[in-house]
């Protein structure tokens, strides 16, 4: 239990780090790239000490394919970020739990109770809320609501193929597949910078190097809590006690404002998860 609730601390971390830094004026795209950089060299040092042996296919494939995904929600947070702030961007993704919830179930036949029904129904029903204006005459944010969907989705892939890879007989090279992923990450977000400035100050390398120890201590932790613990309870704990720590953090530090459709969202939110972890 001591290392979800790490993950959980880290995970929320992440998001907080990123605002941080979008708060400073940081060039979010060069934070993203020396954070991907970064999370890569951690893990392949890691890899040197794992011993030799073939590099697996599923190891190639699920590192370059949840890369792949992990950088396209950094380019969701980001604006995302910027539009609702770290609370309900935060939030919109932690409900996304639903999905490698049910692909726990559906695919790895974990039970799932009526409570877990029920937050999955609740969980459904908070995502439209977090996306609304506080005034009715801008009731709702189709940016937002794009950027919010995606991201639902983005989180949710990301979480099933990691429950996936940890599946897989492979799963003990899971420093090397780490150091695929951020490897591709980084290859994306390079991309990315390029297109956006090509900016890179000594502040924009600090913060990227905060942000990533925090994504590379955050997946190590994630991976050893699915490998001890069931994602029935992993998931659901991750989004309601990460939700909780954020949104708290943001209101303190950053005085974050958040409309009281918003903040029903959020309590629904968080009970849908709430429900999830008592099925």
């Amino acid at each position: 239990m001591p290392i979800l609730i790490l993950a959980t601390l880290l995970s929320a971390g992440f998001g907080l780090v990123m605002r941080a830094a979008q708060l400073r004026g940081c060039n979010i795209w060069a934070v993203g790239l020396v954070n991907y950089a970064v999370a890569a060299l951690f893990h392949g040092v890691r890899a040197l000490g794992e011993g030799g042996g073939p590099i697996g296919g599923p190891v190639v494939l699920y590192g370059l394919a949840i890369g792949v995904v992990y950088a396209i929600d950094y380019g969701l947070y980001a604006p995302l970020l910027r539009l609702r702030g770290v609370s309900i961007t935060l939030a919109m993704a932690r409900i996304s739990i639903i999905v490698p919830l049910l692909a726990s179930i559906l695919l790895w036949r974990e039970p799932l109770t009526a409570w877990g029904a029920a937050g999955a129904l609740l969980a459904t029903v908070a995502l439209p809320l977090l996306v609304l204006k506080p005034r009715a005459a801008q009731a709702l944010s189709r940016p937002a609501l794009l950027y919010g969907a995606a991201l639902f989705v983005g989180t949710g892939a990301e979480r099933t193929l990691m429950k996936a890879f940890q599946t897989q007989p492979a799963a003990g090279r899971d420093a090397l597949m780490l150091t695929i992923l951020f490897s591709a990450a980084c290859l994306v977000l390079l991309a990315s910078w390029l297109r956006n400035g090509r900016r890179l100050s000594p502040k924009d390398v600090g913060w990227g190097v905060a942000l990533g120890l925090t994504n590379a201590l955050a997946n190590l932790a994630f991976l050893g809590s699915l490998r001890l613990l069931p994602g029935v309870l992993v998931f659901p704990f991750m989004a309601s006690i990460s939700l909780v720590f954020a949104g708290l953090f943001a209101r303190i530090a950053w005085s974050e404002r958040i409309s009281r459709r918003e903040t029903v969202g959020m309590g629904l939110a968080l009970v849908a998860v709430t429900l999830a972890n008592l099925g």
